[in-house]
């Protein structure tokens, strides 16, 4: 009796402990892990391993370049190609982000240095740990300034969850007065009430490639695909619509207004040496 209930007891026992053996060293090598691709991250910019690509924006009425917006990438020596979708959260996690968005904000003044434009529109991504700086508008300031000098047009693009944040959104209108341009990205993914968009001041709306996703699906109808670009309509705001890859994709958002389309249709993220020969040839 005694040996059946201890063989029963160990019966449960020995996979209750087996799971959570395997998850500590799971747990343990994803934390190692993490903690190891940090170094990695702070030797990177150290060691100028990370570098830009960047992908046009189209007028959709004439497939003429309107802009571009700058993408970091990172090919590390040993480990080869580690994309951002790897990295940035992980940067997120150890307060490394900020390092990151300085060095796109000053790779992007090198890059262009030596080429010239007229007032292209360049824009990047920026966190919300960036905006919360104490420092962040000095350094805008400044950016904006250079960037001015060397015939760009500096813009930023924040997600439309930062708006959550009253600071966030209290802050956006003292970027605008630097001339720098402000981008809702990824919108319809987040939880923005129509009284924080208006309570919000911003330039272009970037349409979620999810919802470009629906168009020619013949169960969908994008009502709510519509819904957006009717709100952009009403609230004057220029839009941008992310994720084209289709000329049935383009087609619909040209005959519904968009004005600004990005994606693989048209160009793939690219290195500054293809760009700037596509602008000339542009």
């Amino acid at each position: 009796m005694i040996t059946g209930i201890y063989t029963n007891t160990l019966l449960v026992t020995i996979p209750i402990s087996l799971f959570l053996s395997i998850f500590w060293h799971l747990f343990s090598y994803w934390y190692q892990t993490r903690g190891s691709l940090a170094e990695k991250i702070k030797k990177a910019l150290i060691n100028n391993e990370f570098f830009l690509v960047y992908q046009p924006l189209v007028d959709s009425s004439t497939s003429k370049i309107k802009g571009v917006e700058a993408l970091i990438r990172w090919n590390h020596p040993r480990s080869g190609f580690i994309g951002p979708d790897v990295f940035i959260p992980v940067a997120e996690q150890h307060g490394l982000i900020n390092n990151i968005t300085d060095f796109v904000f000053e790779r992007t003044l090198v890059d262009w240095k030596t080429h010239t434009t007229n007032n292209l529109h360049i824009s990047i991504n920026v966190p919300p740990s960036y905006l919360s700086q104490n420092s962040c508008l000095e350094k805008l300031t400044l950016l904006a300034s250079r960037y001015k000098e060397q015939g760009l047009k500096l813009g930023i693009e924040i997600t439309e969850r930062q708006l959550l944040d009253k600071s966030d959104r209290a802050i956006l209108t003292d970027i605008k007065k630097l001339g720098i341009d402000v981008s809702i990205d990824d919108f319809g993914t987040g939880y923005t009430s129509l009284s924080v968009l208006e309570d919000t001041e911003f330039d272009y709306l970037k349409i979620d490639r999810c919802f470009i996703n629906t168009i020619g699906i013949k169960s969908i109808n994008s009502p709510v695909l519509n819904s957006i670009i009717n709100l952009a309509n009403n609230m004057n705001v220029l839009m941008v619509a992310e994720g084209v890859e289709t000329k049935e994709q383009a087609d619909y958002l040209k005959d519904h207004g968009v004005q600004l389309l990005q994606g693989y249709f048209f160009y793939k993220p690219m290195s500054f040496e293809e760009i700037a020969t596509l602008l000339e040839n542009n």
